[in-house]
């Protein structure tokens, strides 16, 4: 092999690397601008998932409250219906002893017609 033979190999080789090069360096760019547009959605990403988590807390926040009324709420209704369930029984009482006396009562107004009727019995001329 001669030596310009062997320059022209040379030559044709490092044309070769240089466009091997250039090659790597566009992929390399093209790489770095991937990872900046992936940096960029990530950090789009980002934002969004913290907007997220907020609304999520605010939404909890509002939740509970609504929760603690719904409690405090039906807590008034049971003791509401408590009062209630008491008032009844004292008025049941009530009218079993209105019942009770009524039936008294009677018996002593039976008894009263019966004495009566002998009485008018008694006293009728025969």
């Amino acid at each position: 092999m001669d030596n310009e033979k062997f320059q022209e190999l040379v030559l044709l080789q490092l044309a070769q690397l240089q466009k091997s090069i250039q090659s790597i360096e566009s992929n390399t760019q093209k790489n770095t601008q991937s990872i900046d547009m992936v940096a960029q959605e990530t950090m789009s990403l980002q934002n969004g998932l913290n907007e997220v988590k907020t609304s999520v807390v605010r939404i909890e926040n509002e939740l509970l409250d609504k929760v603690r009324v719904l409690f405090d709420a039906n807590s008034l209704q049971m003791d509401y219906f408590e009062s209630l369930k008491d008032g009844q029984a004292r008025i049941e009482q009530q009218v079993s002893s209105i019942s009770r006396r009524l039936l008294d009562y009677d018996y002593k107004i039976d008894t009263y017609e019966r004495e009566l009727r002998l009485i008018r019995a008694e006293k009728k001329p025969k």
